[in-house]
């Protein structure tokens, strides 16, 4: 237990970094900030008190730190980035009614306004969870870390789940998109190791890079119309069976499906130029590639190395089916093929 006296106004950058036996500390009114990583790793730390005077919270101030609960003052008007990551053992964030700059509303934070969510309290005890209907933004690793909740539902004003929204939550199941959200931030949903189905509208132009990564129970995803890009890693290591590609898609980055060795077969529109390194690496179960052009348009598409899993998959397209040389450095190669009731077998 460590309680502050007298007339200290700060707590300095890195002040307790690291002091494993701390379990409550209690900060004067005299306190107007908290320097970053004050309180980091501080894994028996549970209780901290501060004083009404406290006006800043510095980045990574409470990270992986074991604090149970927090009230925050009237007067804070600034918290920095990441914050709370690591803090699983947070079932509550409350602030004072008269803050003019956040608020809290079922022990989780919010602006004043709520129209963005800041932080969901990590331990939070509910499985589902219905985002106000008031938010129209979720602040970067909103989300991160709630391993109790199963079930979102998005509210339908919400444009853009922000970078890391969804980060590590390895019980969510299922989340709800609503047709007015645009854009999915790089890692939103990665690790999400229990997602099994990603129904994404077609309003969604955008999705970062790795957003559902190592979402290892993902077994169904609908891509939406809109997209131009797949990114870097979106669906690196998940448990995908079958992905249809949307026309007006025209590059499927690097590591793309890396890793997703459940995945039996792919279509791919004429409208991609290229196939980024590793997009294919690690798919042994993959037996048939569905490609809307031609055998022409095929061979100019620029694919890059170590997609190994297109090796001996099939291509079907132009009313011929082909597979792939092993040496990666030459082009497709018919095979015998004949046709048998409108279909093509080999």
């Amino acid at each position: 237990h460590i309680t502050i006296f007298g007339d200290v106004t700060s707590i300095g950058d890195y002040a307790f970094s690291r002091c494993v036996a701390i379990d409550d500390i209690i900060l004067p009114d005299s306190v107007a900030s908290i320097g970053n990583n004050a309180f980091e790793k501080c894994k028996a730390l549970k209780t901290i008190t501060v004083g009404s005077g406290l006006e800043a919270i510095g980045d990574n101030a409470f990270m992986d730190s074991g604090i149970t609960e927090l009230s925050l003052p009237a007067t804070l008007s600034h918290i920095g980035i990441w914050v709370f990551n690591g803090c699983v053992n947070l079932e509550s964030i409350e602030v004072d009614e008269a803050n003019q700059y956040f608020s809290s509303q079922d022990g989780n934070l919010f602006n004043k306004d709520k129209t963005e969510l800041v932080r969901y309290a990590p331990a939070g005890s509910a499985e589902a969870y219905d985002i106000p209907d008031s938010v129209v933004k979720i602040s970067q690793n909103a989300f991160r870390n709630c391993n109790n909740l199963k079930h979102v539902m998005l509210p339908q004003d919400m444009t853009e789940v922000n970078d890391w929204a969804f980060y590590m939550c390895l019980s969510v199941e299922e989340v709800d998109f609503h047709d007015n959200i645009t854009s999915i931030g790089s890692d939103a949903f990665y690790g999400c190791e229990s997602l099994k189905c990603a129904e994404l509208p077609d309003s969604i132009t955008n999705i970062g890079d790795r957003a559902f990564n190592t979402c290892r129970s993902l077994e169904s995803v609908k891509l939406p119309r809109g997209l131009k890009t797949i990114g870097n890693s979106v669906f690196f290591w998940c448990a995908l069976k079958s992905v249809t590609i949307p026309d007006g898609v025209e590059m499927i980055d690097n590591f793309a499906f890396h890793g997703c060795s459940e995945l039996t077969d792919i279509t791919i529109p004429q409208s991609v130029t290229s196939i980024g390194e590793g997009v294919f690496y690690d798919c042994g179960a993959l037996a048939d590639i569905y490609y809307s052009g031609s055998m022409a348009d095929w061979n100019d598409i620029s694919i890059a190395d170590k997609n190994s899993g297109i090796a001996g998959a099939e291509l079907h397209c132009g009313g011929v089916s082909v597979t792939y040389e092993p040496n990666f450095n030459s082009q497709y190669k018919n095979r015998t093929t004949v046709e048998r009731g409108g279909d093509i077998v080999l």
